[in-house]
């Protein structure tokens, strides 16, 4: 009698194992001092998959992609800038520029996937983990899995590190489910999961997904269907999902005489149209702080004057004020080193583990080179498969007001999902 034996498969060992890791809660093993993160059991493992891959040719290829080769880069930058900047100061962390080549193993294991297909069932899956989770966190059922704090109640971060990392990996997982239902023409299912992710978006109190995801389904709309002839398909649930809602802000306001608590999701993100001269405020406050430059070592992040000291700043919303007073320190920082910080930054992780605009740390902290790199790694994959424009927007957006660029969670389900793009020039044609 003859048995056949099913071949080992390192490749889907490592797709599986490196996506259960993106599912799953990270908690440190070791803490470092004014870190976030530290040393994670999902390091080991990363490591481990990453001595796999070099030795099957798949981290570094005999016929290297270009792709491969402006990532590797962009590292190589960080990595000089680190060692430049420690001239000057010892924030600059090489911590920073390790968890980069870190991120880069999941764009490889996403090269791996021979059926891109399995991506959309893994992000379905992902997305009802996380909702899940969400859910049982609520209603104070599951902690929330924090890497410095341990396990606490009444947080929702899913199984991620806080609200906004939750937020910004459903946004990347839903802009490709919602593309794929565009394209087997399920209009009204792709509103539906519109509208409850929007939902989930406001009750975990995240604004910078919510006009990410909003932004770029329209224009996935517009490429795969056309505005018009979405509104018609989908115009009866819109209207039995709209009506109800808009009657329900019409009481709210005949009972107390505002829409919108300042203090709640919904207020916050109104309460941003309502910050009135944030430019002059951010110039002015620019203008009144100096950075420490003593024995020219520069220490801006723990001597600070914080800005509420300096101005009375009620009318602003309260996260437009924090991010004026980092932008503005960080940008001090930059111009005092120049013109060397114009080329290679002042340092990855001088901002530490918040600056609040990935775009701007991208540049303060990696200089032009290094943004140069960074960027044209992603025009690299939108080159490859123009279908995955709908992410890198989506990225790109989030970037804008999160530091969705140096999260573990964020990146390593970015990447996976570029990698799956990238190798599969063909995936959501059709």
């Amino acid at each position: 009698m003859n048995y056949s034996q099913k071949k080992f498969n390192y490749k889907e060992v490592i797709i599986v194992i490196l996506f259960t890791l993106i599912c799953i809660p990270k908690v440190n093993l070791i803490s470092f001092a004014g870190e976030s993160a530290g040393l994670r059991i999902d390091d080991i493992i990363i490591l481990a998959s990453a001595f796999v891959l070099f030795f099957k040719n798949k981290l570094i290829p005999v016929n290297i992609d270009r792709a491969f080769l402006i990532y590797y880069l962009f590292v190589f930058i960080a990595l000089i800038s680190y060692f430049f900047n420690r001239v000057f100061s010892d924030e600059p962390s090489l911590f920073y520029v390790i968890r980069n080549l870190e991120y880069f193993i999941f764009f490889v294991a996403g090269t791996l996937l021979a059926n891109p297909l399995k991506l959309i069932k893994f992000l379905y899956t992902y997305f009802v983990i996380q909702v899940v989770a969400l859910i049982l966190q609520y209603f104070s059922l599951l902690p929330s899995f924090s890497s410095t704090n341990g396990l606490i109640f009444g947080y929702l971060t899913g199984t991620t590190g806080g609200p906004w990392e939750v937020a910004t990996t459903l946004s990347l997982s839903v802009i490709v489910i919602l593309d794929y239902l565009l394209l087997n023409k399920k209009y009204k299912n792709a509103f539906l999961v519109f509208m409850f992710t929007n939902f989930i978006f406001l009750i975990v109190g995240q604004r910078s997904p919510i006009v990410a995801v909003f932004l770029v389904f329209i224009l996935s709309i517009y490429v795969r269907v056309g505005i018009y002839k979405y509104l018609k398909n989908v115009k009866g649930i819109i209207i039995f999902l709209l009506a109800p809602i808009i009657y329900y802000f019409y009481l709210i306001y005949q009972s107390q005489g505002f829409l919108f608590d300042p203090y709640d999701s919904l207020g916050r993100f109104i309460s941003i149209f309502n910050s009135t001269n944030f430019i002059t405020v951010f110039i002015g406050y620019y203008n009144y702080i100096d950075v420490d430059l003593a024995d020219h070592i520069i220490t801006t992040r723990y001597s600070r004057i914080p800005i509420g000291s300096w101005a009375d700043l009620s009318y602003i919303d309260l996260s437009l004020v924090q991010r004026i007073e980092k932008w503005a320190y960080a940008i001090k920082t930059f111009v005092s080193l120049m013109p060397l910080s114009i080329f290679i930054g002042i340092g990855p992780g001088w901002s530490g583990p918040s600056l609040d605009s990935g775009i701007l740390r991208l540049f303060i902290e990696n200089g032009l080179i290094g943004a140069i790199f960074y960027f044209s790694f992603l025009y690299e994959v939108f080159k490859k498969n123009r279908n995955s424009i709908f992410i890198i927007l989506i990225l790109l957006l989030n970037m804008v007001f999160i530091d969705v660029n140096i999260s573990y969670k964020v990146m390593a389900l970015f990447l996976f999902i570029a990698g799956v793009f990238f190798r599969n020039k063909d995936f959501m044609n059709s």
